[in-house]
């Protein structure tokens, strides 16, 4: 045989060879289904799944509320200028501390009346974070203050 007609010879695979691809794509595909059920496990469902009445939470960083100068900083400003962002912020810090056991006791929060006010303001000026988080707490009868007036 030339070497042109050797690189075109093709010989079926054996019996042994076809076994094993199959098994291999047969691991691959079992492989592949727990996977996306895990990934489908360990989904976090939002309130779309539970409900058009139900609010959906707040997205927080753990990272900004974690960091003692970060929560200084935005408890700085949401005090002397009417910073939506910074009253959130410096509110909502109040109330993880409150409700996180986990929340460092080393990070100086405002007052929970003070929050409250922050949040309020917030909300007023038009914080997403601060009316969700208002709407939340209302909803589970942990929000006993009056509604800002622009609330949706």
């Amino acid at each position: 045989m030339t070497k042109q007609n050797q690189m075109f010879n093709f010989t079926p695979p054996i019996g042994k060879n076809v076994a094993k691809l199959l098994s291999l794509a047969l691991v691959i595909l079992i492989c592949l289904w727990a996977f996306v059920r895990g990934l489908h496990a360990g989904k976090s469902y939002s309130a779309d799944t539970c409900g058009a009445d139900v609010p959906k939470p707040v997205e927080i960083r753990k990272s900004l509320f974690h960091n003692p100068d970060s929560i200084a900083f935005y408890s700085a400003i949401a005090a002397n200028e009417d910073d939506p962002r910074a009253l959130f912020i410096a509110g909502m810090a109040a109330h993880l501390r409150l409700a996180d056991p986990d929340y460092p006791q080393d990070i100086v929060t405002v007052p929970l009346d003070t929050a409250d006010f922050y949040l309020i303001r917030a909300a007023e000026l038009g914080s997403e974070d601060a009316m969700t988080y208002i709407r939340c707490c209302e909803y589970h009868g942990a929000w006993d203050h009056v509604l800002p007036k622009n609330f949706k």
